[in-house]
C-alpha cells in the first residue's frame, strides 16, 4: 500500500506565524499567507520539509486534507506517494 507525504517544492520555504503559515518562494520573493489554526499542521512541515497525514490522532480530516490539496494546487506542496513495503 502506497504512503502519502507532502513535501517543499525545491525553493519554497514555510514559517509559522501567529495568524498560520507564510510560504515564501525564493525564486520570485513572492509570499503567501494562508490563515489555518496554528495546531492543524505539524512542525515537521517547517523543520524537516515534510509531512505526513497519517498519524495525527485522527487529525487528518477533511478540512485538514483540503487545505493540503489546495496547498498543492498553488505549487506550495509536493505530493508524494512511496511504497510501504
Amino acid at each position: 500500500m502506497d504512503k502519502i507525504i507532502y513535501k517543499l517544492p525545491c525553493g519554497i520555504r514555510v514559517r509559522k506565524e501567529a495568524f498560520g503559515l507564510l510560504f515564501y518562494n525564493i525564486k520570485d520573493t513572492n509570499l503567501t499567507f494562508v490563515k489555518v489554526d496554528g495546531d492543524l499542521i505539524p512542525d515537521s512541515l517547517w523543520e524537516k520539509g515534510l509531512l505526513a497525514p497519517e498519524g495525527r490522532g485522527g487529525r487528518e480530516g477533511p478540512k485538514y486534507l483540503q487545505i493540503l490539496k489546495e496547498l498543492v494546487k498553488r505549487g506550495l506542496l509536493v505530493e508524494t506517494r512511496i511504497s510501504e513495503q
